[in-house]
């Protein structure tokens, strides 16, 4: 992992972190799975435009320390890692960092566009795409779901304030399920060579079931 990541990796801990010292009754404002894959989007950008391929200097590394010794310092309490198959989590009070192991078989980019079949009853109300994500909003009634496919950048960040996560099975698939205090849950797995992450105000079963019907919506032209 180069310099940059590790600032960054180091920054994001800590701003979760200092953001649960708070008093609960100011109510703490939660991003969208949306926003959250957007802001990762935005960072990874901005890591692969700086070009870092250069050899760190005496300077740069003592920033890195201390920018590492001063989120340790920060943190409340002590983080637990545990693994449920190749989800790998560094579970702290109120989310977990989770490094997902890589396969030959992990896509790089996006050849295909996955997406929920219009027999599930829920239709579709936005995308957003490029070449390592696609984030589907879909919405039926009153519930309103979303569906990220991502390639495997070997870490995302998943809340578990509410819940530990629980082993599941999507489709003879490995994948997570996580569920929050205000109604809504999380499902994530490993399909394809891709991760999906679905999450919205549903209860687990229809999650689960949601996440069973996902199936190729169509092929990218000239990936």
């Amino acid at each position: 992992m180069d310099l940059d990541n590790i600032i960054a990796d180091e920054i994001m801990n800590t701003l979760n972190e200092r953001l649960t010292e708070y008093p609960a009754v100011l109510n703490k404002h939660r991003f969208s799975l949306a926003y959250r894959i957007k802001r990762r989007q935005t960072i990874r950008t901005y890591l692969k435009g700086r070009n870092v391929s250069y050899r760190p200097s005496l300077k740069s590394t003592r920033y890195a320390l201390l920018a590492i010794l001063l989120a340790v310092s920060m943190l409340m309490g002590f983080c637990i890692q545990y693994a449920i198959g190749r989800f790998i989590f560094n579970a702290h009070r109120d989310h977990s960092v989770v490094y997902i192991s890589g396969t030959s078989e992990d896509k790089i980019k996006i050849d295909n566009i996955y997406g929920l079949p219009s027999d599930t009853g829920f239709s579709l109300t936005e995308r957003q795409s490029d070449d390592e994500d696609v984030i589907s909003i879909y919405q039926s009634g009153d519930k309103k779901i979303t569906l990220c496919q991502s390639v495997n950048d070997d870490i995302s960040n998943f809340n578990t304030q509410y819940s530990d996560p629980e082993k599941i099975m999507i489709n003879d698939c490995e994948g997570v399920f996580i569920s929050e205090n205000n109604g809504s849950c999380l499902a994530a797995w490993i399909m394809d060579g891709y991760l999906f992450m679905l999450s919205g105000n549903i209860n687990k079963n229809m999650l689960i079931n949601l996440a069973e019907a996902t199936i190729v919506e169509k092929y990218v032209e000239n990936p």
